[in-house]
């Protein structure tokens, strides 16, 4: 039992290790081959998407997870369809969101 779950961890440290050390190549990629302000514009971009993530998860999946357990088959199935709904209409309403900021990002000379 103590084995598997130091297995465990040790895969979920280096799940982590990976993660982290992918962002930080694409990072140091994107600052040497596009420049400082197009690392800057790639920062900002991701930190949003990031945030729009946490966003979905906080109020979607986390919640599903805690009661889709409880339920039995016909009430998870119905809380599924649900949270594929609020999944769709979270994803459009960020999505049109990013396409106004980004249009009026555009006409302001921010955006090249």
């Amino acid at each position: 039992m103590a084995a598997s779950g130091l297995g465990q961890a040790g895969l979920a440290l280096l799940d982590q290790a990976l993660v982290s050390g992918g962002r930080f190549v694409t990072s140091v990629l994107v600052g040497r081959v596009c420049g400082q302000e197009s690392l800057g514009h790639f920062t900002l971009g991701f930190t949003i998407v990031l945030t729009i993530l946490c966003l979905q998860d906080s109020l979607v999946s986390v919640p599903y997870n805690v009661y889709g357990s409880r339920l039995r088959t016909r009430a998870r199935r119905a809380l599924a369809g649900s949270t594929l709904i609020h999944s769709v209409v979270l994803g459009a309403a960020c999505s049109l969101l990013l396409a106004v900021a980004a249009a009026a990002a555009r006409s302001i000379g921010a955006l090249a």
